[in-house]
Parts: structure tokens; C-alpha cells; sequence
């Protein structure tokens, strides 16, 4: 399982434990349909891919992170696993982002 975090448009953010073998199904769920992301060199964001288009409330907490507009529900995972690769949507996000610190800054 992965450590993730699901921050809404609304501001609430909710921890979420990945599936390795769903985390794709999980996330399509979380984010109300097919998905897209979004990069930093830590982190990714995973998005509606039609967001934009079908008019979504801006995040403002994960459109801060990215310093771009995004929208909708948005999972936030890790971007690089133990051995510095990125390579799947199963990676555990850095502690930081799990920090009480962290979600404190977010829920405000």
C-alpha cells in the first residue's frame, strides 16, 4: 500500500492507503473520473483529465503546489519510490506531506 493524500476543492484532505494492485481504480474513484497528473520532482498530482472543461472548482491548496491551475479532487502521491525511480502510482508520499504541519497549512 501506498501512502497518498486526497485533497478536495472544498480544502478537506483525507489520508488514503493505495492498493498496489488498484491504486489506478482507486484514484479514477477519488478524482470522479478518467485521470491525468500533474509533476514536481516529488510529488504527482492526479487530476479529472476533463476538469478544466467541465467547469470544476479551482484547488487552490494543489494549484499553490504546482504553481499552475488545478482542479477538482486531487490525490497527491510520491513521485519516486525507495530506489529513486519513478516509475508507477504506488509510491509513498514524502513524510512532509503527511506531517500534522502539513495538513494543517492545508485545511486552512
Amino acid at each position: 500500500m501506498a501512502k497518498a493524500l486526497l485533497i478536495k476543492a472544498t480544502g478537506e484532505v483525507t489520508q488514503l492507503d493505495l492498493p498496489k494492485d488498484d491504486a489506478y481504480e482507486v484514484i479514477k474513484e477519488a478524482v470522479g473520473g478518467w485521470i491525468d497528473s500533474a509533476r514536481t520532482d516529488e510529488i504527482v498530482a492526479y487530476v479529472h483529465d476533463e476538469g478544466l472543461l467541465i467547469g470544476l472548482r479551482v484547488n487552490a491548496v494543489c494549484s499553490l503546489l504546482f504553481g499552475r491551475p488545478l482542479v477538482g479532487d486531487v490525490v497527491l502521491v510520491g513521485q519516486l519510490n525507495e530506489y529513486g525511480e519513478s516509475d508507477g502510482d504506488d509510491h509513498d508520499l514524502p513524510e512532509a506531506y503527511l506531517s500534522e504541519k502539513f495538513l494543517g497549512l492545508a485545511h486552512d
